[in-house]
């Protein structure tokens, strides 16, 4: 176990963070993987899930917080005035393992003597009995304590018992949609209209039509449609997709990566369709190029216009659009399969979508090297 002493210094009794903690235990990721760098081996948050999950929890009150210029206004935590302690188990995934049993349960043990009064654990694996499940056993020791402990219910989904953390002792929560979109227009020349979302900076212009084009027809010379279709690295016919709109099918590789392909393949824009799988979950992400993303529905008819002669426009995105603020999102984990873990739990809490941390203190991270954190934690 290891701590980050300097953050706080005496007299700083108002300090956000009151505890840093990373632990490496005998028979730890670092005891099985091998020494770690200086850089991982310490409280810093390096992926930024961390960050992330905590500033939903405790964050300050944060003004002129956005998502990309997008969603202005002051963003702020569940618990804003809390005062934090944060314990960093999970390490760079080896052979699929980031988060070892020995570093999950030493971080409970602290917690419990530390004296706190709730744990927030963003962390889970695959469904397993309670005996062989270290959360189950180190939150069933802190609520033996008297402490809350809230757990995700993970992004396993949409198939059915991908739900973890569903022991009864603890407050699972399962992810949802809020009623705020970024919603980003896709119009056809017959003024067929599908509504997608996008974080996009530009739009094309509102007045003039684009050809439309699939990946399966502007792939590159000796490319697979299965490939193209994805908009994978250098599949893409460059003479063949320059000025039109691309369709790219969502899967494998990273939605924003389909964008930059689309750019770099000479595109001026790009319709983001859902496969099977993901059905009617879009999300709004800052593409490199005017874009939206289309359910899988909308997808299939926009993918029939691609088949014929077609030209169509991507709108700016707009904002002040409502909807019913609690929709489960496809990834969101279901419900178990196993009858002894259905019997253990029929309730699953959902929580709404976010504005999370994106504004860092860079001024704080001169001075403390091994330390990345946010002005929405300090």
């Amino acid at each position: 176990m290891n701590s980050l002493d300097q953050f706080l210094q005496s007299g700083e009794e108002s300090a956000k963070m009151v505890w840093i903690l990373h632990f490496i235990a005998i028979g730890s990721y670092a005891q099985v993987v091998g020494p770690l760098n200086s850089t991982f081996q310490s409280p810093r948050d390096n992926e930024g899930h961390g960050s992330h999950t905590l500033s939903t929890a405790g964050g300050n009150f944060v003004e002129l917080a956005s998502v990309f210029g997008f969603g202005n206004g002051t963003a702020k935590g569940g618990s804003p005035r809390a005062r934090i302690a944060a314990y960093k188990v999970c390490w760079p995934p080896v052979g699929g393992d980031e988060c070892f049993d020995v570093d999950i349960l030493a971080a409970f043990d602290v917690a419990i003597h530390g004296g706190v009064d709730l744990l927030s654990v963003s962390l889970g694996g695959n469904p397993t009995h309670f005996f062989n499940d270290s959360v189950a056993i180190g939150s069933f020791h802190a609520v033996k304590h008297g402490i809350v402990v809230v757990c995700s219910a993970g992004n396993s989904g949409p198939a059915d018992g991908t739900v973890s953390n569903i022991a009864p002792w603890k407050i699972t929560v399962g992810a949802s949609t809020i009623d705020r979109e970024f919603p980003s227009y896709v119009v056809l020349a017959n003024n067929v209209t599908f509504k997608g979302e996008s974080l996009s900076a530009t739009a094309l212009p509102s007045n003039k039509l684009y050809p439309l084009i699939s990946p399966a027809k502007a792939k590159a010379a000796n490319e697979s449609v299965a490939e193209a279709v994805l908009c994978k690295v250098g599949t893409l016919d460059l003479k063949k997709v320059k000025g039109k709109i691309l369709v790219c099918l969502r899967g494998d590789n990273a939605r924003v990566d389909k964008g930059e392909q689309a750019l770099l393949a000479g595109a001026v824009g790009m319709v983001l369709a859902n496969n099977d799988l993901s059905g009617n979950e879009i999300n709004a992400d800052p593409h490199v190029l005017p874009a939206s993303h289309i359910n899988f529905t909308d997808g299939y008819t926009v993918h029939i216009s691609t088949s014929i002669p077609q030209r169509s426009k991507c709108l700016s995105t707009v904002l002040n659009y409502c909807r019913s603020p609690c929709s489960n999102i496809t990834r969101a984990s279901r419900d178990p399969t196993s009858s002894f873990l259905k019997s253990s739990r029929n309730d699953l809490y959902n929580c709404k979508s976010q504005l999370h941390l994106v504004k860092m203190r860079y001024s704080l991270m001169s001075y403390h090297p091994i330390l990345q954190l946010s002005e929405a934690l300090v």
